[in-house]
Formats: C-alpha cells, structure tokens, sequence
C-alpha cells in the first residue's frame, strides 16, 4: 500500500509523534509510507528531514496555498499515492482538493472539538474526507451527535504505546535519570511529560508540588518537555519557580525542569507516577505509554482519558482546573508506595492486553484498505 500522511505542524507534540510512529510502523510492514512536512517546523528538524528520504518538504503555510497544492499533487502522482492521512486543520484543508480529485482521504483528530458548530464548520467536516477517525469516544460521539457525521464515515482509534525496554534497560535508565537530575533511589518522583501549553495544567502540578513540599514530604517533581512556540509558557514556569525559591529556599532542587527529551523512554523509567492534569483532551498519547512503561497516573477527567485510566484501578481521576483535587491525589501516592505499585501494575497489565501501538495500526490499515476498496 501506497500512503502518504501530511503534517502541517511547526511543533513538536503527541500528534507529531503518532504521525511519525505510524509513518514507522507502515514502513517496518513493507508498506510504502512518507510524510510530508513543513521543513521550517520541528518535525523536520526532529527527524533529520535530510537523512530520511521517505520526509517530503512541503511548504503548507496557510489553509489557501496553491503552491503546496500542486507540491501534493505532484507527490501524489510520482509515488502513486493510494490514500493520504491528514492531521492538522491547514494540511486536512489543503488536501481538499486531492479528495475532489478522487484519491482517499483520511483525516485524524486528536484533539476535543467545539460542540456547538456553526453551519460552515459543519458542513466542512461532512464533506472533507472518505474516513474521519476520532482519537477517543469522546470526539467521535461529538461529531456524530452535534456535528451529524453519519457512523459508517467515522472510525475510533485511540491512542497506543509501543512495548516498553527490557527489565535490564528500564533499570539504567531509571538510574541514570535520576543520577543526571541529583534525585535519590528511593525518593518518590512525580512527572509531567509533553509539550508545555496552555491546556496541559503544568501550572496546577506546580502549585500541588509546593504544597506537598510544604508537608515535609521526600518527593520530587520533575517537567519533561518544552514550551510551545515562543515558550511564553515555560519561561512563566521557570519564574513561578524563582519565585517561589525565596520563599521556600532549596526548593529548585526539588522540582526539576528537563527541557526536551529525545529518548522518552529515560524520563518515563525515573518517574513513579505521571500526572496529567489537562484541562482538554483528546486522549493524550503519555496516558498509554505511561501505562505501558507500568507507571501510576493521575489525570484530568476530561476527554478520553476516562477511557482508559479507571479510577482506583488503573490510575486516579480528578475534576480539571482543580489544585486541592490534584494536591490531595498526589499526596496520597507520595505517602502510600504500595498504592502506587499496585496501581503500576494494574495499569501496566490494562496497556498491555488492551493498548498495544501494533493493535491501533491495525485498525489503521483496516480503515486504509476501506478507503482504498471504494
């Protein structure tokens, strides 16, 4: 099978990275799979654009952009694209006219959506695509209900997580993270892992962290990641921190901001329990692999993050935008280990029967070749 998938992105978070893994697996498979990407975003600079032949450069731009649409075309027609996957608002509407032209075309979102659609919105999502696949229930149930999609145009593809590393590796890698960070073997580490935005509650995790550290308590807290565009965002949490420093001397040991990780595996082996405390969803691709990676979560009941963590067995839920919820949940774990295994383990038996990357690429395929057939 011929695919292309699109990514408009300058970023670089969940949805990137799905693209990216499944552009991987296709090809892992012996499918013929690129990307094309806007070589000015962090996509191509992630991947090294120059060294993988399969990252096609295309300059998206905005929603209307002629050029980019010829580029398509002429993609299309030099590697005999069967069916092409967007992700973003500004590829998915530049694909338009691949799709009146007669090719398949698939679109993913990942994220929530506005219930409340005006006519023209609806309408373009009715008519854009052959397949829309929805990341969680949640949106797909949206788009059928207020969006009046018919049900035979929708897929549900959640997010996956691919295996997690040996025994062996998940040891060094737990140690050397916390030996890189000056975090003692024992201490319980709590950590927010993805891009630093707006909706990504990483202001609220501070704010239950100062609190916990105020009760004496051993643990440390540890940000993984970077902020979007120009990092407004991060520098905001860098000076809530200096801040808060004068009051609580010391405390800049115990909360760690890494910057960016290449390796994620690193952060997810040294972290006993990942926090997500959004305030929007779709379904969140750390969900699953911390689940994988046999973590504890606590996260946000929005979106389809109740999908998959249930509270109390495989994780704890709380109501977003809600500090005192997120405080007292994060200090029941630092206080209770075996709390913390057990829903580690729990959590990590659910990803592995149930969220397994190579089960959603299944699904993807079975969508592809759908499209494809009519």
């Amino acid at each position: 099978m011929n695919i292309l998938q699109l990514e408009s992105s300058l970023e670089w978070g969940g949805c990137e990275k799905r693209c990216l893994q499944e552009v991987t697996w296709l090809r892992r498979h012996g499918h013929n799979a690129w990307i094309a990407c806007e070589p000015k975003g962090k996509f191509s600079k992630m991947t090294d654009s120059e060294a993988q032949p399969w990252l096609l450069p295309v300059h998206f731009g905005c929603s209307v952009n002629v050029t980019a649409v010829g580029e398509l075309f002429r993609i299309v027609r030099k590697k005999k694209v069967q069916v092409v996957h967007s992700h973003e608002a500004i590829d998915s509407s530049l694909a338009l006219p691949l799709y009146w032209a007669g090719i398949p075309l698939v679109r993913s979102r990942h994220w929530m959506i506005n219930r409340h659609p005006n006519w023209g919105k609806k309408n373009f999502f009715q008519h854009s695509c052959n397949k829309l696949i929805a990341t969680s229930k949640e949106i797909l149930e949206t788009f059928r209900d207020n969006y009046q999609i018919p049900s035979n145009k929708l897929v549900m593809i959640g997010e996956g997580a691919d295996s997690p590393p040996s025994v062996e590796e998940i040891s060094r890698l737990r140690d050397h993270f916390r030996k890189t960070w000056g975090i003692p073997a024992e201490a319980p580490v709590f950590g927010i892992i993805g891009i630093i935005r707006g909706e990504k509650g990483h202001f609220s995790f501070l704010e239950a962290a100062f609190r916990i550290l105020q009760q004496q308590s051993n643990a440390y807290f540890v940000i993984v990641g970077e902020g979007a565009m120009e990092r407004t965002l991060e520098l905001r949490c860098i000076d809530m921190l200096r801040q808060k420093s004068r009051e609580f001397p010391g405390i800049h040991t115990r909360i760690i901001l890494t910057g960016f990780y290449q390796d994620i595996h690193e952060p997810y082996c040294g972290i006993d329990v990942i926090v997500i405390p959004s305030s929007s969803e779709g379904q969140s691709k750390v969900g699953p692999e911390a689940l994988m990676h046999g973590k504890a979560v606590i996260a946000s009941r929005v979106g389809g993050l109740p999908e998959i963590i249930e509270n109390e067995k495989t994780g704890l839920l709380i109501p977003p935008n809600n500090v005192d919820a997120l405080y007292s949940a994060m200090l029941s774990l630092a206080k209770d280990n075996s709390l913390r295994q057990k829903l580690a383990r729990q959590g990590r038996d659910y990803a592995q029967a149930h969220l397994r990357f190579d089960l959603r690429m299944e699904e993807l395929l079975s969508c592809y070749e759908s499209c494809i057939k009519k």
